[in-house]
């Protein structure tokens, strides 16, 4: 973790307070307070985006694309909406034959609850006006006319394989599976709130499965790091 104000990165106090006062937290937002301070008040304090236009940048940035059309495609998919000719996107369906999996991976649902089943591709969810998500897939499954379980599906397309491990302590997984339990899952089980990070170049699905232990220690985590974010003397070293 960089020290505070080693790159005498400097902020006014009146700046800070607006900027406080008006933060909506995300999981990417909550990573950045833990891995960079200094990457933190310049990206959502000053609004300044870090880029060294170095190779690495670049190859950022290609994975970066690459990732938002296969997800554009993955949306159009659970959306039963076609490609059009002309489309842009149509030449790119070529070059995405896992796309093939993830027809599978939508089929297996419809064969086993059939009309019981609503996709919600790209889903952004809000709580309490505070924290916001995103999400690649929504699964809502439905008995007796009542939500009973949700899964949520999160493609991942870097070059990497995820494990286990990687996906149970990443702060998307701990920022998710709360928010969703707040909100679209509060009164269904715990057990039956499920999130996947699947791989399509690997065929790699990783399932997990959401706890009440699990869910209080993430409130924990997630409050009082926003505690923190929004106590004004965790930025004493930047202040003017």
């Amino acid at each position: 973790m960089t020290i505070l104000g080693q790159n005498k990165i400097s902020i006014s106090r009146d700046q800070l307070k607006y900027r406080l006062d008006h933060l909506i937290f995300s999981q990417n937002m909550l990573n950045t307070w833990i891995r960079n301070r200094d990457e933190f008040v310049e990206k959502y304090i000053n609004g300044v985006f870090w880029t060294d236009s170095s190779e690495k940048d670049r190859l950022y940035e290609e994975n970066m694309s690459y990732g938002r059309d296969f997800h554009l495609l993955c949306q159009r998919r659970f959306m039963d909406l076609p490609l059009l000719k002309g489309d842009p996107l149509a030449k790119s369906l070529e070059d995405y034959p896992k796309l093939e999996k993830i027809r599978k991976i939508k089929n297996a649902y419809q064969r086993h609850f059939g009309k019981d089943v609503i996709f919600r591709p790209e889903l952004e969810i809000e709580y309490k006006g505070q924290i916001v998500i995103m999400l690649d897939l929504l699964v809502e499954i439905y008995k007796d006319n009542k939500l009973y379980k949700i899964d949520i599906w999160d493609w991942k397309t870097e070059r990497n394989r995820m494990s286990q491990i990687d996906a149970q302590t990443k702060m998307q997984t701990c920022v998710y599976m709360y928010v969703c339990k707040e909100t679209l899952g509060r009164e269904i089980d715990f057990s039956n709130m499920v999130m996947h990070y699947y791989q399509p170049t690997y065929d790699n699905n990783i399932k997990l499965v959401y706890t009440e232990d699990l869910h209080q220690k993430n409130h924990e985590k997630i409050w009082s790091m926003i505690e923190e974010i929004r106590d004004e003397e965790s930025y004493s070293n930047y202040i003017l």
